[in-house]
């Protein structure tokens, strides 16, 4: 919090079933309310035990501010204070919002109740709630307008207790704040909508939408049909022939639908905080794999740090079920086009070999920009060893960007063998996502796998022959993979094959049910899946190879076993089921890893090299 003052206001926050959304929320909440202003209440807490606790040690850290694990009356709220304040778990509330509602309150005495009116009809690819924040309220003077009908989703809500009827407060009980303000509105209260207030409330449904009015409409982007065109090809090849053909018709009905806008640079500038840091990722396609999850987190992160970072891409996917992005992806139709006109950043950061090559592209046409490359796996040998000249052609990217992020000492170690300075900064996880979620049992011991038939390095091969013998073994255990679909010529073991699961939720729900997780990749550059088990306080078996010795450490938090060892993976499953004392002790440490790799160090790590480096310190 900032200024202090007295309070003047008590406030209830109603705890969103996300963790990790409500986490935010308050952490919104304390940098843009003046320190003792408001008394606050976390009601609901939360989804699980485990996030009472968290909330509840937010609560004991924090100043005034205490936690209720049922829905409070809130006529007996708060009553020494002049306003009452209702805020939504899943908001995030821009700088000066508490003031600026009272203000908005106080420009009329009938006014019984205020609400922000939100930004543009729709997000501006390339800003973020605090830009458009910023930007609404400079060039809307302060308005506000009287509501004749209950708003759709406020975020929060304002309340003069004085100008309530006291009969009316009998009613005005639920956690819902569109509820309310359909009550006080029923009830012949003046509630009014502050124009120049926005406030961020969750994901976007459709993301193709017109940003205001200087925006110009592009085509169904290249990439955007090549990409679509893959993944029909690789479902016919991989999947069968049905599963080709349902593919082929997404794609067609999708494609149908990519005529989208884009914004002009001069209107994202005017949703720029000044002298926020700009940087911008420059992604292949927002398609939910753990490198992309990596930098849809850490933009996030970053812009709650304050800085102005965003996403620029030749392609995403719609619908991504729960995904929150805090800055809308700005999607481009062919490379050309990108770098044409790409908005003026600080940072420009490649985050795959094929966007490295933009990067000098782009600092040509800025030249006080910056290049950065994420480099997050060794993709030269994401290809065949025969396939000699594209193995070159990855390598070669290194030496075009100045600058390279790393997530692991093996990683740096694999760039150093081409003459490459790095800089290691280890992954940072969400631990307010990824946590033990309350266990269902299923009766029998269930392990549960990360599986990619169509990706060599995952080893799938060896896990489909370990299972297949532990089957043998022990058909009481139940298997279940997550990844991609059980391949066209058959996994050789009997299992449940959920394939790609996009929301982050119903993974740690996974990993949380399950006995034993198990991945057998030949490599990894860190190795995202074992330590979201980790978290989860499941107990894993790895393969101890690349990065996954950042945080692996065989029988303290897991059980190693080398890669392409089948009978070696079968034997380590079968002795963790056998023994629950073994597995009692992983479980235990495996979270106290976890938390080693918070998702808030990772970004104030970033933040501060990215600031070094636009100072043109190394």
């Amino acid at each position: 919090m900032s200024k202090t003052r007295d309070p003047y206001a008590g406030g209830v926050l109603f705890a969103s079933d996300d963790l990790s959304a409500t986490l935010d929320c308050l952490g919104t909440l304390e940098q843009g309310t003046p320190k003792n202003s408001l008394s606050l209440l976390i009601a609901g807490t939360g989804p699980d035990r485990h996030a009472k606790k968290v909330l509840k040690a937010v609560a004991k850290a924090g100043n005034d501010i205490s936690v209720s694990t049922q829905w409070p009356r809130i006529e007996d709220l708060f009553p020494e204070y002049p306003y009452l304040v209702l805020v939504d778990g899943n908001a995030l509330l821009p700088p000066g919002w508490l003031d600026r509602l009272v203000r908005h309150l106080e420009m009329d005495s009938r006014n019984t109740a205020v609400i922000p009116a939100g930004g543009p009809p729709r997000p501006i690819p390339g800003a973020n709630p605090f830009g458009i924040d910023r930007w609404i309220s400079k060039n809307r003077a302060t308005q506000s307008i009287n509501l004749h009908c209950h708003p759709a989703n406020p975020g929060c809500l304002l309340i003069a207790r004085s100008r309530v009827a006291p009969e009316l407060w009998n009613r005005i009980s639920t956690p819902n704040i569109r509820e309310v303000c359909r009550i006080l509105l029923q009830a012949g209260a003046r509630v009014v909508s502050a124009k120049d207030i926005y406030v961020y409330t969750g994901p976007v449904n459709n993301r193709f939408n017109r940003a205001g009015k200087k925006a110009w409409k592009h085509p169904i982007g290249i990439q955007a049909a090549k990409n679509r065109i893959a993944r029909v090809t690789n479902a016919f090849r991989t999947q069968g022939t049905y599963a080709g053909l349902t593919e082929g018709l997404n794609a067609a009905w999708d494609l149908s639908l990519r005529r989208r806008w884009h914004v002009e640079p001069r209107l994202l500038a005017k949703a720029t905080r000044p002298g926020a840091l700009r940087v911008t990722y420059l992604l292949w396609n927002l398609d939910l794999t753990g490198g992309c999850m990596s930098v849809v987190q850490l933009v996030n992160a970053l812009i709650r740090l304050g800085c102005d970072a965003r996403i620029a891409t030749l392609d995403d996917r719609p619908g991504l079920p729960g995904l929150r992005l805090l800055s809308e992806p700005m999607v481009f139709s062919t490379e050309r086009d990108l770098i044409l006109n790409l908005p003026e950043t600080d940072i420009v950061v490649a985050t795959l070999w094929h966007t490295a090559p933009w990067v000098p592209q782009i600092l040509s046409r800025q030249l006080n920009a910056v290049g950065a490359y994420f480099v997050q796996d060794y993709e030269a040998w994401f290809y065949p060893g025969d396939d000699i000249e594209t193995r070159k052609r990855v390598i070669s990217t290194y030496s075009i960007v100045q600058h390279h992020i790393v997530k692991s000492d093996w990683l740096a170690a694999k760039l150093s063998e081409h003459g490459v300075r790095t800089y290691k900064i280890p992954l940072g996880l969400d631990v307010a996502r990824f946590y033990p979620r309350n266990k269902k049992l299923l009766g029998k011991p269930c392990v549960l796998a990360m599986a990619r038939p169509s990706t060599p390095r995952r080893g799938f091969h060896t896990m489909a022959q370990a299972f297949q013998k532990v089957q043998e073994l022990r058909p009481d255990v139940e298997f279940t993979t997550f990844g991609e679909p059980e391949p066209k010529s058959g996994a050789g073991f009997k299992g449940r094959f959920l394939g790609r699961i996009t929301s982050q939720d119903r993974l740690a729900e996974l990993y949380s049910a399950a006995t034993i997780f198990v991945d057998a990749s030949d490599f990894q550059a860190f190795g995202r899946p074992g330590l979201e088990a980790m978290a989860c306080a499941t107990p894993c078996i790895l393969t101890p190879v690349g990065g996954v010795t950042e945080y692996a450490k065989p029988g303290v938090n897991c059980k190693a076993v080398a890669p392409g060892d089948a009978p070696g993976l079968a034997g380590a499953v079968l002795e963790l089921l056998d023994d629950p004392d073994q597995r009692k002790k992983l479980a235990r440490a495996g979270p106290v890893t976890a938390k080693r790799f918070a998702l808030d160090k990772e970004a104030k790590r970033t933040l501060r090299f990215f600031e070094r480096i636009s100072r043109g310190k190394p």
